[in-house]
């Protein structure tokens, strides 16, 4: 019986996070896994990388019984600017504050697409500044600076 790939991307996506749950499931346990009711600091992660693995297998049995199109690119720059933006991101936050590595975050990864307006990036950016600062500023008193420190 020979398996005929109906699905390239859903087998690639399978065989990636099953690599990526088996390598986190070979690492949590290390940890203590305790019990449901005493969880220990490797049964997250361990379930995490248990349902990872279910997603892989998943994905791999829908690659080989389903037929979807090929995904193809037109142009890495939608690609390359995501990575910019989160890269941005990663870079801003300590120095610039949290609502100018939002704004640059959202500004970068926009310009990836098609039609990015202005009016688009402020009304994501600042309904993500919005929820980002109340939940993790506020709500859980995470000691992120808003702004940057002059």
């Amino acid at each position: 019986m020979k398996l005929q790939v109906r699905s390239d991307q859903d087998l690639l996506a399978g065989v990636l996070f099953g690599a990526l749950g088996l390598i986190a499931f070979i690492s949590a346990l290390d940890y203590p896994l305790g019990t449901a009711r005493t969880m220990g600091p490797g049964y997250f992660p361990l379930a995490l990388s248990a349902l990872l693995i279910v997603l892989a297998l998943t994905l791999v049995i829908r690659g080989l019984t389903i037929s979807q199109p090929a995904v193809t690119f037109r142009t890495f720059r939608p690609l390359l600017l995501v990575l910019a933006s989160v890269i941005a991101f990663s870079l801003l936050v300590e120095s610039a504050g949290l609502v100018v590595a939002i704004v640059a975050t959202v500004a970068i990864a926009r310009l990836g697409g098609d039609r990015a307006t202005i009016a688009e990036i402020v009304i994501v950016s600042a309904a993500l500044v919005a929820l980002s600062s109340g939940v993790f500023v506020f709500a859980l008193g995470m000691n992120i600076s808003l702004w940057p420190g002059f």
